[in-house]
């Protein structure tokens, strides 16, 4: 079955590209979060791969590990790791966030761009929470950044809701 990140997968860089400045600060900081981990580090929802590839050419040495239920994205991130010829960096990981295994515990895991907002309910989230923590070796850290909607934060236009954000 088709994942909706599977369809998306052909015009994803397209798409992330007008995402404005504050996406690049975002690759920045994971790619220097996991180039300067002393373990195994893993990007969740991994997408095109381009901050385990930030984060490779910044010196991160790994392991490091990839993950994300679409196997079209995993696609792209193999590509994008072999062009640049750092795919031998890199172990591909095809599983949701709260079923992924590894082979060891890892001393990072980070969680880009609210794709914690991919898991609709609750339920979902608190389950991939706790998946992650019991996928962290003691000590070891875990990073997400998410957008919190509130009703005082929204506009309309053409009669619709919309979210703006400012910090």
């Amino acid at each position: 079955m088709p994942r909706p990140y599977d369809r998306l997968a052909p015009i994803y860089d397209a798409w992330v590209s007008q995402a404005g400045p504050w996406l690049s600060d975002l690759h920045d900081l994971y790619a220097d979060e996991i180039a300067s981990c002393n373990g195994p580090a893993v990007e969740l929802g991994v997408g095109n791969g381009r901050v385990l590839t930030r984060a490779i050419e910044r010196g991160a040495v790994g392991p490091l590990y990839g993950v994300d239920s679409s196997p079209e994205m995993l696609r792209l991130t193999r590509r994008r790791l072999e062009d640049a010829g750092l795919f031998d960096h890199v172990r591909l990981v095809w599983a949701d966030f709260r079923g992924f295994t590894l082979p060891e515990p890892a001393e990072l895991i980070v969680l880009p761009y609210d794709s914690i907002g991919h898991l609709v309910s609750d339920h979902d989230k608190l389950d991939a929470l706790t998946h992650i923590h019991s996928r962290l070796a003691p000590g070891g850290r875990f990073i997400l950044d998410t957008a919190v909607w509130h009703p005082d934060r929204t506009s309309t236009f053409d009669r619709r809701p919309y979210l703006y954000a400012a910090w």
